[in-house]
């Protein structure tokens, strides 16, 4: 049921749906992991990502995005699976917040060689790329 109220026409609706997920996915046990993962969640997700949202609901969409596509390929590949998502990430890159946040973007990964992975169709290492630069962006931050 919660993964249905990722797809919502509310923006409300799916930016609280999303931070269950994220909330849940993270330091998920392992029937956790298997239920978000046979529920679909990862391809919501990033469903839920490509709709037009504020950029409240967009960083709490990628952050929960980011925390299931961590759990196993499987998920990775759900959400290399959807038409337009590689592309629509690499497009975040390039993200300019009205709250001048950089949390779109680091939710979002980012290099100058991602374009190109994308492009040479070498999905798994961009999805690997985008979440080790993301990890190292946020201590950096931290630290």
């Amino acid at each position: 049921m919660l993964v249905v109220k990722l797809s919502s026409r509310g923006d409300w609706l799916r930016q609280v749906s999303s931070s269950v997920v994220r909330n849940l996915s993270w330091r998920a046990d392992s029937s956790s992991k298997l239920a978000l993962r046979e529920a679909g969640t990862a391809a919501a997700l990033m469903h839920a990502a490509m709709l037009p949202a504020s950029e409240q609901t967009l960083k709490s969409i990628l952050c929960a995005l980011w925390n299931v596509s961590g759990h196993c390929v499987e998920n990775k590949a759900a959400i290399c699976a959807v038409p337009g998502a590689l592309e629509f990430l690499v497009g975040l890159l390039e993200y300019r917040s009205p709250s001048k946040s950089l949390a779109v973007v680091e939710n979002a990964g980012r290099s100058d060689s991602l374009d190109y992975l994308e492009r040479k169709g070498k999905k798994s290492i961009y999805i690997l790329y985008s979440a080790i630069y993301r990890d190292t962006l946020k201590a950096l931050r931290r630290g």
